[in-house]
This record gives structure tokens, sequence and C-alpha cells, in this order.
């Protein structure tokens, strides 16, 4: 029942707004003048004008070169015009002459080794019978590539 009553009281104030106070209606009343003005575009005419006269700008004014400055500026001018007028060659050492030295001519062809791992005065093993297949198990013991002499070096 509290609460039934308590909604009630509520929904009974809830529609009836405090008035305004005097500082809230001018500030309300001056907030909208400046709203209608800009709708109007009046608010450009409210932007800051920049009108300062600066004054006239300063003439460069330069140190005389010392003496020692003056002399090299003169050294150096006379070197890049000199420079300019094709007279750089003249300072450059000439380029050295090379010389391609004469190859020596190449040793004469060394024949290449004869194999004479089947030929009998020079491998005295049996060339008929099967070979014995022992040591390692290769049955090639009658071959150059199997540790025997290749001849002819």
């Amino acid at each position: 029942m509290f609460r039934l009553v308590f909604v009630v009281a509520v929904a009974a104030a809830a529609p009836s707004f405090l008035e305004d106070t005097t500082e809230v209606a001018l500030a309300k009343a001056e907030f909208q003048a400046a709203f209608d003005a800009a709708l109007a575009g009046e608010h450009a005419a409210l932007a800051p004008v920049n009108d300062d006269v600066q004054a006239e700008q300063i003439p460069d004014q330069f140190l005389d070169d010392a003496a020692d400055v003056a002399a090299a500026k003169a050294e150096f001018l006379a070197a890049f015009e000199s420079a300019a007028a094709g007279g750089l060659s003249e300072l450059q050492a000439p380029a050295p002459v090379h010389e391609i030295p004469v190859v020596a001519p190449a040793p004469a062809a060394v024949p290449a080794p004869v194999y004479a791992g089947n030929v009998l005065p020079y491998y005295p093993y049996n060339h008929v019978l099967p070979s014995y297949v022992g040591g390692y198990g290769y049955p090639y013991h009658g071959y150059g590539y199997n540790g025997l002499p290749v001849f002819g070096k």
C-alpha cells in the first residue's frame, strides 16, 4: 500500500517544474539571441580582426671581413674561376701508364694416366678363376679403384 501511495505522489509532482530564476532567464534569452544570430549568418562579424601594424623590415647589415678571411675568399675565387675555365687538369698529376705483363707460356700438356689394372705383366693375380671374396667382402680385388696401382704417371 505504501508503494502505491508513493508512486501516486511522485506522479502528481512530476509535471510541475520550478520557475527559472532571474539569472537563468537572462542567460536563456542571451543564448537564444546568439543562436538566432548564428542561424542568420551574423556570427562571421564576431570574428576578431588583425589590425596590427608591423614595423618595416630591418635592413641587412654585415660586418666587414677580417684580413685573413678576405685573403682566403680571394684565393678561393681565383681557384674556382681557374677550375671553371678548365685549369683543373693542370693541377693534377698525369695518370700512370698501366702495362700488362706478358704471360709465360703454358707448360706442355701432361698425358693422362693409363690404367693398367688388367694387364698381366703389371697385375700378377688370377684373371681366369673366380677371385677370393675376403678382407672387406669386395670381389673386385683386381681393379685400380680398390687400392691397386694406376700406372702411367
